[in-house]
Order: C-alpha cells, then structure tokens, then sequence
C-alpha cells in the first residue's frame, strides 16, 4: 500500500483539504514537476511548497523523497541533522498524451 499524506491547510479566506501519495522514482515519469523543498519531515515540505509555489495547492497530487545528496541538503544538514528533500508532482494535462 502506498504512503499518503493528508493534511488541512487552513488560510486567512479560506481551508484546504491536500492529499498526497507517495510516488517512486520511476512514478515520476510522465508527471508534472512543481518543486522541490528541503525541510524536517514530509509535513513541513509539502507545508513550504503551499506557502511559495503558487500552484501546489491546484496541481500538487503526488510526492517523491529524493535520497540523493547533493551540497544544498548536506549544507543544512549541518544545522538540522535529519533534513529531507522533498519532490512534488501533479498530473500532466496533455491531451494529446496516449494512454
């Protein structure tokens, strides 16, 4: 069964309801990237990329914890230890796509 997160996210106009699923590397294929953000845990990811990517909220459906290290995640590691990068994805809308 695969992981899914969900969580309310509750606005000065307006509530939220967010569910994501977790997705593999190879799910990534064929889905639409919306960012990235670095943060403690999934929760406060998926809360950063609600806060600065405009479309997380419209489009976000899926998430892919990327394990690869890289200078940006090792840096602020040093400052908090258990830091994660965190993937968000939606679906593409590409009619033209065959299934």
């Amino acid at each position: 069964m695969k992981k899914k997160l969900v969580f309310t996210l509750i606005g000065p106009k307006e509530s939220k309801n967010v569910t994501l699923e977790e997705i593999t590397a190879e799910e990534k294929e064929g889905k639409k990237y919306i960012g990235t953000a670095i943060g403690k845990d999934v929760s406060h990811c998926a809360y950063l990329a609600a806060k600065y990517e405009k479309t997380f909220l419209k489009e976000g459906k899926y998430y892919y914890i990327n394990t690869e290290k890289d200078k940006d995640i090792e840096e602020l590691r040093k400052k908090q230890p258990n830091s994660i990068k965190v993937e968000f994805y939606g679906e593409l809308n590409d009619k033209r796509r065959i299934k």
